[in-house]
């Protein structure tokens, strides 16, 4: 597995190093390697730790990026050759053998319909700078996680709480009406959690932020 991070900021720009202690938060996720990305005005930023299965060389490393398109990546996509062979027949080139890369660039020749080409387990965010959006997405059966938080002008993301709650502005309060579902029936909605403002993005739905 794999663990990812972000922010996007709508006031103050983000800082590096904030996005560094995100990823250290989840540093068991991804023992492999670490990386992180800012946008070209500090206003959305993406950390990535990777357990390295695909592609062991650099080429695989994230945050992955091509002409104006980021993506941090969680999971695997098992059809990933028979995507890649399409995209080649359509003239897209390739610079490593990783499923990252192909649902990159499978995202930059079809926009979200790429979703419908996937076959695996994912979570994933990708911004593209030239539409000034953020691209989340989580696979069918909801096997890998994605939270999120909107609050004071923000919007985080990560694999997990921790990794939104590293923030050092993050207010975390808990949801009283998640006590009380979770009290009366040991357990709280799908999309749900502890948190006030903090959810989980259900399975097989994508989010757009703009």
């Amino acid at each position: 597995m794999c663990g990812i991070s972000g922010k996007i900021s709508t006031k103050n720009p983000i800082e590096r190093i904030d996005l560094e202690k995100s990823a250290l938060t989840i540093r068991h996720r991804g023992p492999d390697d670490q990386g992180t990305y800012l946008s070209s005005n500090h206003k959305v930023g993406f950390a990535h730790r990777r357990l390295s299965l695909l592609d062991l060389s650099n080429h695989g490393h994230q945050p992955m990026s091509h002409q104006n398109t980021t993506i941090v990546f969680n999971g695997e996509i098992y059809n990933f050759v028979e995507i890649r062979k399409e995209l080649e027949g359509l003239g897209v080139q390739f610079e490593s053998v990783s499923d990252t890369e192909v649902i990159l660039l499978g995202y930059q020749v079809w926009g979200k319909e790429v979703l419908h080409k996937l076959k695996g387990m994912f979570a994933f965010a990708i911004h593209d700078e030239e539409r000034k959006e953020v691209f989340l997405a989580r696979d069918r059966f909801g096997i890998k996680p994605l939270f999120y938080a909107f609050q004071n002008g923000n919007f985080y993301f990560g694999s997990e709480i921790k990794a939104i709650h590293s923030f050092e502005e993050f207010e975390k309060k808990i949801e009283p009406s998640s006590i009380s579902l979770f009290l009366a029936n040991r357990f709280v909605s799908d999309n749900q959690t502890m948190w006030k403002g903090l959810y989980k993005l259900p399975a097989a739905h994508y989010m757009l932020v703009h």
